[in-house]
């Protein structure tokens, strides 16, 4: 057993996300413990949602409801010792025996793990998943210091979109998805045409009030795998993962279409300049920036869309 924790440590080391580490964890544990349910949760102020699981149905995880407060848990967590719950307490009762690791660093709950099977758990086994489950903690804890990080530092004020700073990040990423797994995506890039116009007619505070509009607007449209990014002053940025080109264009035409009726409903004469580039190897960021820049005053000069293969 020990050598095959040892290989699937150093196999973890190459994960891509901390979900895929999570994720090789659960798998681990799954096979080797012969389980028939497993569960990590999160807490978040003290309520707690499933981060992944295996053994209990979707209904079950969409009505999970469970808080510290909760009969039995405070008293759990206080004594931070993991132990052998009654299965009423977490579970579909799938499994007979629940062996349950409540999470708690510096004083701090970061949420819960649990196994679940018809036979008792050994010593050992006992001692794997509870070292297994340490590493989940300091996993969880991580992830959301990263995304409170992330809340402060590369969310913009105005609209909630990520900035300019965030897309470079996940511009780099997706060009790395490509160089590793081939995996392509587009980059849409949009704004007002003639926005210094516009800005002098209709003033300032009436235009950051439409890019509030704008971003809600775009990431109603989009995917939840696709992100928004308020890119300059009155520029916008979508990148889509692995996307159909049809289906993106089609897109665009509706988003710059329901932009024009958007800007009019707020009192705002004006059209939308879009450039779309489809990405499909690897090329330099520079590359990329300056092509889309080429574009968009193309776009703004023809006031439509221009396509970029």
């Amino acid at each position: 057993m020990r050598k095959k924790i040892n290989k699937l440590l150093k196999n973890l080391i190459h994960g891509t996300s901390y979900e895929e580490v999570l994720s090789g964890l659960m798998d681990f544990l799954w096979h080797n413990l012969s389980l028939k349910e497993f569960v990590i949760a999160t807490a978040v102020n003290g309520n707690f949602s499933i981060k992944i699981s295996r053994g209990i149905s979707e209904t079950f995880k969409k009505k999970f409801s469970l808080s510290i407060n909760d009969d039995g848990f405070a008293e759990i967590f206080k004594n931070k010792t993991p132990l052998y719950i009654d299965s009423n307490l977490v579970t579909e009762q799938n499994a007979l025996k629940i062996y349950f690791f409540p999470m708690v660093l510096k004083g701090d709950v970061v949420g819960f793990s649990y196994i679940g099977r018809d036979t008792e758990f050994t010593e050992s086994e006992m001692e794997i998943f509870e070292d297994m489950s340490v590493l989940a903690a300091f996993i969880l804890r991580t992830m959301f210091l990263e995304d409170r990080l992330i809340s402060t530092t590369v969310v913009d004020e105005l609209t909630g979109a990520y900035n300019s700073h965030y897309f470079y990040v996940k511009l780099h990423e997706a060009l790395e998805r490509i160089d590793r797994y081939g995996e392509k995506f587009s980059v849409m890039r949009l704004r007002y045409c003639f926005f210094d116009e516009l800005k002098k007619k209709y003033g300032l505070e009436k235009m950051e009030e439409s890019f509030k509009e704008i971003v809600a607007l775009l990431e109603r449209n989009v995917r939840n795998i696709d992100t928004v990014f308020r890119f300059h002053a009155n520029e916008f940025v979508v990148i889509f993962e692995n996307p159909n080109d049809e289906n993106v264009l089609d897109l665009a035409e509706r988003i710059k279409n329901e932009l024009v009726i958007l800007a009019n409903k707020l009192g705002i004469e004006a059209d939308f300049a879009i450039a779309l580039a489809f990405i499909k190897e690897k090329k330099d960021t520079e590359t990329i920036i300056n092509t889309l820049e080429d574009a968009i005053y193309e776009a703004e000069r023809r006031k439509s869309i221009v396509r970029i293969d």
